[in-house]
């Protein structure tokens, strides 16, 4: 998984499946969207974020539900062999970085665990 510039990507159609967060103090909160151009697979799999059922759209559209989208990075991600399994658009302050991609293209990712105040 490796960060790329979004420009490119901001208005292409695909398949977006939106991430919230279900931490306590941010719940609902919007941490970012697995991306899917033609033919791609990627999924997402978390113990504190919630994967929204599969929808049509683009980059832009997801940056547009977010008060900060300048927050956001884009991440390529790719299988062993460096062929793209899909993309990552993921909130700064929300997201550990890193993921654990398993065999079956599915991404392990977690969102940042604020502390209470």
């Amino acid at each position: 998984m490796r960060p790329i510039k979004m420009g490119p990507y901001l208005d292409r159609s695909a398949t977006l499946i939106v991430g919230h967060s279900v931490t306590p103090v941010r719940s609902g909160t919007l941490v970012g969207a697995i991306v899917n151009f033609q033919g791609q697979k990627l999924r997402g799999s978390s113990n504190n974020i919630v994967f929204k059922a599969p929808i049509p759209g683009t980059v832009r559209d997801i940056l547009r539900l977010s008060l900060k989208p300048y927050l956001f990075t884009f991440y390529e991600v790719r299988d062993k062999n460096g062929a793209t399994l899909g993309y990552l658009l993921a909130q700064d302050d929300m997201f550990t970085g890193g993921g654990t991609l398993f065999e079956d293209g599915t991404i392990q990712i977690s969102a940042v665990q604020p502390a209470f105040p």
